[in-house]
């Protein structure tokens, strides 16, 4: 009788235990009669300890997780449900509480998106590339929405191609202002800085040139306030690498936190001038 030991796997506990091999021509006793009374029957091997099967963490994970498969088939974002989750696993772990889920209280497509940038654990505005994906997502919608409206105000443009439309606005150039100011209301596109000099034009015309000229910059790197909410470290003990590593994982935060010391500058120095 010999003693094996077998080296440990990733698979159930039966694995780690010691088991006893019975060579042929051993001199171990067996009682004649119980042999015989089961010569006749089927002999079942057995271990004293349960063989019972153990999952291991990854396949427990995969159990209870919706994970995205892959596919070739095109789906609608506006009609295929928990496309988000799809797109970043690691951001919807459970699969769920997309954009267009069913709630009880109606929520806007960027009050949804605010949402999540100002989420308590800063995964959507600290990842590399989910904060790109409302603002375009927002300006896609937007685009589709605004051409929508565009096309059922105007019969001549309805059940047309893109190369018929293209042809009507070849043969009439003034068409294109009209497309043009439609679109005025999608920010950093043609026809929004279109509209935005149209209207610094005409406040010259009627209000003159300006005489003062402003300019603001973000000194990200110096403001106690703003480090206030990027760590709980006092700013005099953060290097400047730190600093510009904390900057630049938090984004949002510093855009937010711009934007209001400039609109807050804004309108107090307005109030003062006037004072004055």
């Amino acid at each position: 009788m010999t003693i094996k030991e077998i080296s440990p796997e990733d698979s159930d506990i039966s694995v780690f235990l010691k088991t006893i091999e019975i060579e042929d021509g051993n001199d171990m006793d067996v009682d004649e009669s119980t042999h015989q009374d089961n010569e006749n029957e089927d002999i079942v091997e057995e271990s004293c300890f349960p063989s019972n099967f153990h999952l291991s963490q990854n396949e427990h994970v995969k159990q209870k997780m919706n994970w995205p498969t892959l596919g070739t088939s095109p789906f609608s974002e506006f009609t295929t449900p928990g496309y988000m989750a799809c797109a970043f696993p690691t951001l919807f772990p459970y699969g769920n509480a997309g954009v267009h889920d069913s709630r009880p209280k109606e929520v806007k497509p960027h009050q949804y998106f605010r949402h999540l940038m100002n989420y308590h654990d800063k995964r959507f505005a600290q990842h590399k590339t989910f904060r790109f994906f409302p603002y375009n997502s927002w300006l896609r919608w937007t685009a589709l929405n605004d051409g929508n409206v565009f096309v059922r105000n105007n019969a001549e443009f309805q059940n047309l191609t893109i190369g018929a439309m293209k042809e009507m606005i070849n043969e009439n150039p003034s068409l294109m202002k009209s497309v043009m100011y439609q679109a005025n209301n999608i920010k950093g596109s043609k026809a929004y800085w279109y509209a935005r000099a149209g209207e610094l034009r005409d406040m010259v015309e009627q209000l003159g040139l300006p005489s003062k000229f402003l300019t603001m910059s973000c000194a990200g790197g110096h403001w106690k306030d703003l480090y206030r909410l990027l760590t709980s470290d006092n700013l005099d003990n953060i290097s400047e690498k730190e600093r510009r590593d904390l900057v630049q994982n938090n984004p949002y935060i510093v855009d937010s936190f711009f934007q209001h010391r400039v609109t807050s500058s804004i309108k107090n120095v307005s109030v003062k001038v006037l004072e004055y």
